[in-house]
């Protein structure tokens, strides 16, 4: 393995690696074996499920991972996963010759976990969302995003000071950051910020006990350093969670994982009683802020995708250095359209100003179209302008599917 969402580092030799939507990996491959035909797999990451539990223990969980469990199979008679739930590739050396037999259902498929290779020795994978061992094979080996070692240039953002915020992804009210479920705004924000006056972007009706719907959008100073805590807690959490964040790279300098997936031991809810993960901050006041430092490495590897693992916790940190409007999202889409969503308003004072003639772009029917009893010349200008850009964004579609 040699980089993750276009950022190098050191490189490791591992047996597979775990994937979620977003993240992107680059790795070498050594042809070095028997000359023949190997099968490449991937696996979805399903949890088995026993009737009697009422949720997964971090046992199953883990031996889900590469394992065939009874969820991923469809019918109790089957002997590997489904198609729905497996990807399979053949990689083939050029001097393999024909194929002896080509019906695939017949050729040997072990299951990940039971690769030859990792039963006489130590075998290695990297980015568990778990930190616990595999349970049918002792062999193998978690390694997480902070055992990593970034080879890109950085700055040691660990000598800065920074504003620390916690930002907790759960289905507490529908899909939400901090109780806070996305609704897109009426207008671009970028570029018709005056429109935004009559929009609820500060939550006003969301509390630490309460959920609501509004367009999320927090301040970002420029030029400051954020350490942001991605929390997966309490009330509506249970579902790991890839995290974007638009316009920028970050250090990925710290994660923690949990024995219970709804439940981190290092973070407290400060609402419902400690069971509402709105508001949260440390247990321990010495992981708050810069005292974290002592237990992150020099340099942390760089992501833009990164998983915040279920019941736990990953520790980010960037420069807010790239004026603009940045959308945070859950990169699983059903979370994201569920609501799993902000935005960010980073240098607002350095943002590029739009031409005075630069289109507008706003819901149809807009409210200005809906106050209007008969349309003046001057509101009709302003619906033609919107028809006129629901034409041209299903031209550039056109353009882009052509």
């Amino acid at each position: 393995m040699i980089s993750s969402d276009g950022y190098g580092f050191e490189n490791v030799s591992v047996e597979s690696f775990i994937l979620s939507p977003g993240e992107r990996f680059d790795f070498l491959l050594t042809a070095d074996e028997t000359v023949g035909r190997y099968w490449i797999f991937a696996e979805t990451t399903e949890v088995k499920n026993v009737a009697s539990q009422t949720r997964p223990t971090p046992r199953h969980r883990a031996e889900a991972i590469f394992a065939e469990t009874t969820e991923v199979k469809n019918v109790a008679s089957q002997t590997r996963p489904t198609p729905r739930h497996r990807a399979e590739a053949i990689l083939e050396y050029e001097e393999a010759g024909p194929m002896s037999d080509t019906n695939y259902d017949n050729w040997v498929k072990n299951p990940l976990n039971k690769n030859p290779h990792c039963l006489l020795s130590r075998c290695y994978v990297l980015n568990c969302p778990f930190d616990v061992s595999f349970v049918d094979n002792y062999n193998l080996k978690c390694l997480h995003l902070t055992d990593l070692t970034a080879t890109e240039s950085q700055t040691l953002e660990k000598e800065n000071d920074f504003e620390e915020r916690f930002y907790n992804f759960a289905f507490f009210g529908g899909g939400s950051i901090n109780g806070r479920h996305w609704e897109y705004p009426p207008v671009s924000a970028a570029s018709q910020k005056d429109e935004l006056q009559d929009v609820d972007t500060t939550c006003k009706e969301c509390t630490k006990d309460k959920a609501c719907s509004c367009t999320h959008i927090e301040t970002l100073e420029s030029d400051k350093y954020y350490q942001f805590v991605l929390i997966n807690d309490g009330d509506g959490s249970g579902y790991a969670h890839p995290i974007h964040l638009h316009g920028h790279n970050f250090q990925v300098v710290k994660q923690g994982f949990s024995d219970d997936i709804y439940q981190s031991t290092d973070i407290k809810c400060l609402g419902g009683g400690g069971t509402i993960c709105n508001e949260a901050e440390w247990k321990d006041p010495n992981m708050s802020g810069r005292k974290l430092n002592s237990q992150i490495s020099d340099k942390p590897v760089l992501k833009d995708t990164v998983m915040v693992p279920s019941g736990g916790y990953t520790v980010i940190r960037f420069k807010a250095d790239n004026p603009g409007y940045w959308f945070m999202h859950c990169h699983i889409e059903l979370h994201n359209l569920a609501g799993m969503a902000m935005t960010f308003n980073e240098a607002d004072s350095k943002q590029l100003q739009v031409p005075a003639s630069f289109p507008v772009c706003r819901n149809f029917p807009s409210e200005y179209g809906k106050k209007a009893q008969y349309l003046s010349q001057s509101s009709s200008n302003l619906l033609c302008t919107e028809y006129r850009m629901m034409w041209m964004l299903t031209a550039c579609i056109l353009y882009l599917l052509d």
